[in-house]
Formats: C-alpha cells, structure tokens, sequence
C-alpha cells in the first residue's frame, strides 16, 4: 500500500506554496524557516517541512531542489507544482496519467486504492484535501 503525503490542516499547503514565492530561497527548508519565512505556524509548520520534502521541492537534508526555485519563478512555477504532484503522488498518476483531472469521488477512490484506508478515514480525507490544494497550483499544460 501507497503511503501518499498530506498535513491535516491544508490550509497550510497554500500558504506555504503562495510564500515561497515571495521569500528569499534559505539555505535549508527547516522548520524555523517554514514557520517564520513561509509563516506557517504551529504542528503544520512541522508538517509543511515534511510535506515539501515529499513533493520534491526539498531534498531529504533540507537543501531546496532545482524544481523549488522553479516554483518561484511565475513563468514556471505552474508547471513545477504539477511536477510536484507527479512525484509526491506518483502511485495515483501511475494507475491514471490524468490524476490531476479526476473528480471528487473518482480521486479519493484512488486514494482508498492506493493506500488500503477506509474511505471515511482520517488519511484519506487529508491526503484529498492536500492533493486538492497543491493541484490548485498547478499547471499541466505546460509540464517540465
């Protein structure tokens, strides 16, 4: 079984996705940054760091990934999400290329699929939330 990322409060997705675009790139994607830079607070700031680990913008020691400063660059930053989708996701895009074209209950079918959960669980009604609200990001017109 799949373990999908999400955070339990997505509301901390979109403001750290719409803040990276607006701070200075650190050094390192720690928790003080994404709870002081990206100003993300409390246990989703935890997880936010996590979170972007997962979805490629970090790499495992913190360090921000090529795909990272594309984000903050408007001309690209469309399609880096939806190649953060694609890899923090890769199982759903794996069993349907259109992941991100799904519709509400066709998606968290796939997600009961991919990760054995019932579908009224916890994980899965946070995974939905996550993936819904990095998606509203992205761009896959144009996919690097």
């Amino acid at each position: 079984m799949a373990n999908l990322p999400y955070i339990t409060a997505a509301g901390g997705i979109t403001r750290a996705i719409e803040n990276i675009k607006t701070a200075a790139t650190p050094d390192k994607v720690s928790g003080d940054f994404v709870k002081g830079g990206l100003k993300v607070k409390g246990g989703s700031g935890d997880q936010v760091n996590s979170y972007l680990k997962k979805i490629g913008l970090a790499d495992s020691t913190g360090t921000p990934t090529d795909l990272y400063n594309r984000v903050r660059n408007p001309s690209t930053s469309g399609a880096a999400i939806a190649q953060c989708l694609k890899i923090g996701y890769k199982p759903l895009f794996d069993r349907h290329e259109y992941a991100h074209t799904l519709n509400d209950d066709d998606l968290k079918g796939r997600i009961v699929s991919e990760t054995g959960q019932a579908h009224d669980s916890n994980p899965v009604k946070m995974t939905f939330a996550s993936f819904k609200a990095l998606r509203a990001f992205a761009d896959f017109e144009d996919v690097l």
